[in-house]
């Protein structure tokens, strides 16, 4: 009977889940200017809590899901919105870009990820990270702390009775600072699932809503986002 109540619960509220920021008040404010080094979000769904699709959602997110325009509004917003509440000054698309440090060295980085991440023309291809931090000093030695936003995705069950489940899309935000001595001064996760769910019956299912899915997850979670720069970062 619980789980028959469980499987009729209404999925129509966003499941919003907390989670804890790395936030280092002292070094953070020490920040004058920042660069972007990396703008990713990744096109491999996971599936842990349906391996049994794993092989439909690969193939589906591989051919024929274009997170695009997902990426050319974070691109976007992270100069024209983000950049005028973050507590440090960003260094201009136009000079990041023009860097021949930057597009020589960083932007030929690659990863056994890399081929299922998107990112914008002429950045960085893997995450921001501690390794990065020199090339980055070399790159930009008016800037002491560099930025990283990466977006990732997860098929996430949301309810389920004998052999049929709802699933849902979990989006998961995560922002990222370094300093110029690579230490980790800031880290923010959001995570947002999508209010869209679609049935899974053992190991089959349709794949073609995760692009939506995903569209809706990413759209909660950055809702999220926008909120907490405004409430914990514009402050300081």
């Amino acid at each position: 009977m619980k789980t028959f109540l469980k499987f009729l619960l209404p999925i129509a509220l966003i499941s919003l889940l907390a989670s804890c920021a790395t936030f280092d008040n002292t070094l953070v404010n020490k920040v004058s200017k920042a660069a972007v080094h990396s703008i990713l979000i990744s096109r491999q769904v996971d599936t842990s809590d349906f391996p049994l699709v794993a092989l439909i959602v690969k193939e589906y997110a591989k051919d024929k899901m274009d997170l695009t325009p997902i990426l050319n509004k974070v691109q976007k917003d992270m100069y024209s919105v983000y950049a005028k509440h973050l507590p440090f000054a960003l260094l201009p698309e136009s000079e990041l870009l023009a860097n021949e440090d930057y597009k020589t060295v960083l932007s030929t980085e690659t990863s056994a990820l890399t081929p299922w991440y998107i990112f914008p023309e002429g950045y960085a291809k893997t995450p921001l990270s501690k390794k990065n931090a020199a090339a980055m000093n070399k790159a930009f030695p008016n800037t002491n702390a560099y930025v990283g936003m990466e977006i990732s995705y997860a098929l996430k069950k949301q309810a389920s009775i004998s052999i049929f489940s709802r699933a849902g899309i979990r989006a998961t935000v995560l922002f990222t600072v370094i300093n110029e001595k690579g230490e980790k001064i800031l880290e923010k996760p959001i995570l947002a699932v999508s209010k869209t769910t679609i049935g899974v019956i053992l190991g089959g299912f349709n794949a073609t809503p995760i692009q939506s899915m995903c569209t809706e997850a990413t759209e909660n979670a950055m809702a999220e986002f926008d909120k907490w720069i405004l409430k914990e970062l514009a402050k300081n």
